[in-house]
């Protein structure tokens, strides 16, 4: 578990997920606004609904469905304003795990099937369509160089200007230091 890893490391850590019980979320949540925990690790329901100005970064184990639900996430760190960092490690593998979630199990019209086990129904295909069209394009922006901001500003129909990023992002720092590598080499 990431959160037990962490606290070998010496780092404050917890954890925060749906199998625990109200009270203990609770006292994970409580700990960390008050600065006792540093670290959560929690799957993508944990950031919803939380205001925590001072979050510094937010690290994804792996890939995000949409890049709405990405952009969400992200949009928990550095909300006073302060220098944040968003971290995402990707493997084109996530694409075809997160494929699998998005089909399913089970099928038809769903139920409780052998063993008493609820079996939820089978999404309709133009869903699960739509949802690959979108975890495509998550992959997409992984993928690609082009300024980070740019692409979320052309994602969400919003106009771009490069003083938003000025080399903030991961692909614009990366641009500016292969001009300035190309630079020199032309000075010699």
């Amino acid at each position: 578990m990431t959160a037990d890893y962490l606290r070998d490391q010496g780092i404050n850590a917890d954890y925060y997920h749906a199998g625990q019980n109200m009270s203990e979320r609770t006292m994970v949540q409580a700990a960390w606004q008050r600065g006792d925990v540093h670290v959560v690790c929690a799957t993508i329901a944990y950031g919803m609904g939380i205001d925590k100005p001072d979050v510094r970064y937010v690290l994804h184990a792996s890939l995000a469905k949409s890049i709405e639900g990405y952009y969400q996430e992200a949009g928990r760190a550095g909300r006073d304003g302060n220098e944040a960092h968003c971290v995402l490690f990707f493997k084109e593998s996530d694409v075809g795990s997160l494929k699998r979630i998005i089909e399913g199990p089970g099928g038809g019209r769903g139920g409780y099937g052998r063993g008493g086990r609820f079996r939820p129904p089978r999404k309709k295909r133009d869903t699960i369509e739509r949802e690959f069209a979108k975890l495509e394009e998550m992959a997409h922006y992984c993928m690609q160089g082009e300024c980070r901001r740019k692409v979320f500003a052309h994602h969400f129909g919003e106009s771009y200007r490069y003083s938003l990023c000025n080399r903030k992002c991961d692909n614009c720092r990366r641009e500016g230091e292969t001009q300035e590598e190309e630079n020199s080499l032309s000075l010699l």
